[in-house]
């Protein structure tokens, strides 16, 4: 499988870079990364990847790699970064997260609690 990398450009105006890869109609799986990092990290998990019926959305946060700055950003930010990722891929209610490091915990579970009606399970590797 080979990594789709795309752009999307907030409401804000600010581009955010993410790429894609897996079967478009699989369970869709959002790849956080820890600090610092890029949407790459995600390569660790190539092999579990491979194994299921998955679509991997990884991102790069606001200020890292291709994607522009927030200023005055907060944790939270990243909620609305994230649902903008997915409405353009138009892409279900049903997420899964996966994240490597405890920064990635703390922000999904911000994202459980606002990503309105989106079915949230994590996963983590340490």
């Amino acid at each position: 499988m080979e990594l789709k990398m795309q752009f999307v450009t907030t409401k804000d105006g600010r581009q955010l870079e993410f790429g894609t890869i897996g079967n478009e109609s699989g369970k869709t799986v959002v790849f956080h990364h820890g600090t610092p990092g890029c949407l790459y990290t995600f390569m660790e998990y190539q092999e579990l990847i491979d194994l299921g019926d998955f679509f991997v959305i990884a991102y790069t946060r606001a200020g890292y790699g291709e994607s522009s700055r927030d200023k005055g950003r907060t944790i939270a930010s990243v909620v609305d970064d994230v649902r903008q990722i997915l409405d353009s891929l138009r892409r279900a209610l049903s997420v899964t997260w996966m994240s490597k490091n405890f920064a990635g915990e703390i922000t999904i579970w911000n994202c459980h609690w606002s990503m309105n009606g989106r079915e949230i399970v994590m996963l983590m590797k340490f």
